[in-house]
């Protein structure tokens, strides 16, 4: 969930291609793994790839600790980060389904108490990240289940830092908030049930995955990896393990591999395993359907899910980050082939090592290189102001004719590269930028990577 991690992982999965081959060579995929996590110091990961209804491969390497040395197998739970985003669309789609919500109609209407700003929101707006919340995502907090509730009805109208429906700019809290309005209609028929309980019921048990869990006192009694990070020279055990009840809905689901072929395989069969429909299979098209455009990218979202067309190929992916883990799922729709990889160092995981696997069974689409040669050029003179998201801020200043990007105590020159592109090399995930205009030709929104800023002044 940590932005520049997130970045890396998606660049892996949307901007690299690899040669098909007939059949999957197991002793390569195992080198290539075991290589790709040492030089990124991940201690254990795990992988599993699907082809149509079929578990093709499964396979764990390195430790699950790094002080007990147990071994990574594909039974082994890891936290997911944000590729839980999945299943919270898959819940939203599946009760809309069977008539228990309308994900068009305001939130307020199930959260009277969420703020007047708030309440007027739809999940259909969180769920593809066009409700204007601001991002940000606490690893660390209460451990009650109720924080969740607890956490969004504190916030108030500087929880947005963007009209509703204006904008698609990647948001934790819309998925929290999101969590929180499925937790609350489940209510009206078990006053006792908790989000956690509502994924279990509509995705989870549905689709066989028993061992799947948010809840970390659950994980902690099967096979787990524990969450890891560089320390000085060392990669070491988190301690204590990060925890935020508050925070579960945005990317804090525990899986292992094994049973995430599960909904691989649910995604690319319409939500059908073997002869059983699973999950219903309007629910799991309209999980999968472009919604929403991410603006500096093209790339579409789904509910849960980034959607690039090429050619005639669908391919769908969502990379995953957080404190002590990382994970990238992809799936070529057509192809009908996928696979979803683990690790237990922060943000990390083995990407090129999935890749080279997934590439064994189907070719991976080369990407479109986006452009914006077609748009409107906006005037230099326009652009220098204040853009923010949340907490965070960035200032272009103008200097006669040159422009500087201002990040903290750095002042980097931004060189235009498209009508409405830029560069500001050493600016990290803002190093490439779209800046995208309103009516009068001025700069509203910075948009770079999956997020966007507002212009403030």
């Amino acid at each position: 969930m940590k932005l520049k991690r997130i970045v890396i992982i998606a660049a892996l999965i949307l901007f690299h291609q690899f040669a098909a081959a007939a059949t999957l060579d197991t002793a390569a995929i195992d080198a290539a793994a075991l290589e790709e996590m040492t030089a990124s110091s991940i201690p254990g990961a795990a992988l599993v790839l699907v082809r149509g209804d079929e578990t093709v491969l499964v396979r764990g390497w390195g430790v699950a600790s790094a002080d007990t040395g147990e071994p990574v197998t594909g039974e082994t739970l890891f936290r997911l980060g944000s590729t839980t985003k999945i299943f919270v669309g898959l819940a939203a789609a599946v009760m809309a389904e069977a008539g228990e919500l309308d994900l068009d109609a305001p939130i307020g209407q199930a959260v009277p108490e969420l703020h007047a700003s708030l309440r007027k929101l739809t999940l259909h707006q969180l769920l593809t990240h066009t409700a204007g919340l601001a991002d940000d995502a606490p690893m660390q907090g209460p451990r009650d289940e109720s924080a969740l509730g607890d956490r969004v009805l504190r916030w108030d109208g500087t929880a947005l830092f963007a009209p509703p429906g204006e904008i698609c700019s990647y948001s934790n809290p819309g998925y929290v908030l999101a969590g929180y309005v499925l937790e609350r209609i489940a209510r009206k028929k078990d006053p006792d049930v908790r989000f956690a309980d509502v994924v279990r019921s509509r995705v989870l048990d549905p689709l066989g995955m028993r061992q799947a869990t948010f809840r970390p006192l659950e994980a902690m009694t099967r096979r787990l990896a524990l969450g890891h990070d560089r320390k000085r020279d060392a990669v070491e055990v988190l301690r204590p393990q990060p925890e935020h009840a508050g925070s579960y809905p945005s990317g804090s689901l525990y899986a292992s591999a094994g049973e995430l072929a599960l909904v691989l395989r649910a995604l690319l069969n319409e939500g059908k395993l073997g002869e059983r429909q699973a999950l219903p299979a309007r629910a799991v098209r309209r999980a999968l359907t472009e919604h929403a455009t991410i603006p500096s990218s093209g790339l579409g979202y789904g509910y849960g899910i980034i959607v690039r067309r090429a050619g005639e190929e669908s391919v769908l992916s969502h990379p995953g980050a957080r404190a002590g883990y990382g994970s990238a799922m992809l799936l070529l729709a057509d192809a009908k082939v996928g696979g979803f990889v683990l690790g237990n160092r922060t943000g990390a995981s083995p990407g090129r090592t999935a890749m080279r696997s997934i590439a064994m069974l189907a070719p991976i689409p080369p990407p479109a290189q986006p452009s914006d040669s077609a748009a409107t050029e906006i005037d230099s003179s326009s652009i220098p102001g204040l853009y923010r998201n949340g907490d965070r801020s960035f200032r272009i200043e103008a200097d006669g004719d040159a422009l500087f990007l201002i990040l903290g105590e750095k002042r980097l020159p931004v060189e235009r590269t498209g009508a409405r592109s830029f560069r500001a090399a050493g600016a990290g995930p803002l190093e490439r930028f779209i800046l995208i205009p309103d009516d009068r030709g001025v700069p509203r929104y910075l948009a770079a990577e999956v997020w966007a800023a507002r212009r403030v002044e």
